[in-house]
């Protein structure tokens, strides 16, 4: 009898376990803030990202400005570096990151490219989600494939 209570009390943590897996499922994702910087051919010319805070290494939150190789790199970078309390160059692909930046001059670094004639949009869920994917996709496995769609797409 004891053998069947046992059994009885794993199955029903089991079964807890899955229903509460299954209910988050059912919520939706909550994802950083993203900002994706025009200019007027929609053409992206930088990304503007919420980083969350880390309590184990002291860094708080807060945003990361990365401006991507274009022409138009210098004058992004002239009216938007006061913003970032640092300046790195990453020379892998050619963009220049300003952080971090305080969440509350957010609206001035969105203001500071809407001053220089670049537009901003504000990612979508729809817009992470692609992204995630597209990372995926990234993570591949022998031929190249993703691991999560291997086999999908092939003619």
């Amino acid at each position: 009898m004891a053998k069947n209570n046992k059994a009885a009390a794993m199955v029903a943590e089991v079964a807890d376990e899955y229903i509460t897996k299954a209910e988050n499922e059912d919520k939706k994702p909550e994802y950083p803030e993203l900002w994706f910087m025009f200019d007027g051919l929609n053409t992206v010319v930088a990304n503007f990202h919420e980083y969350p805070e880390n309590e184990d290494e002291g860094i708080e939150s807060g945003f990361v400005l990365q401006i991507r190789d274009t022409p138009y790199w210098s004058d992004i970078y002239d009216n938007t570096r006061e913003f970032g309390q640092k300046t790195a160059t990453e020379t892998e692909h050619g963009s220049i990151i300003v952080a971090p930046i305080k969440p509350e001059v957010k609206e001035d670094v969105l203001r500071a490219f809407n001053d220089i004639g670049f537009g901003a949009k504000k990612a979508t869920d729809q817009d992470h989600e692609e992204l995630i994917r597209e990372m995926d996709k990234l993570s591949t496995i022998k031929g190249g494939e993703s691991k999560k769609y291997k086999g999908k797409g092939k003619s």
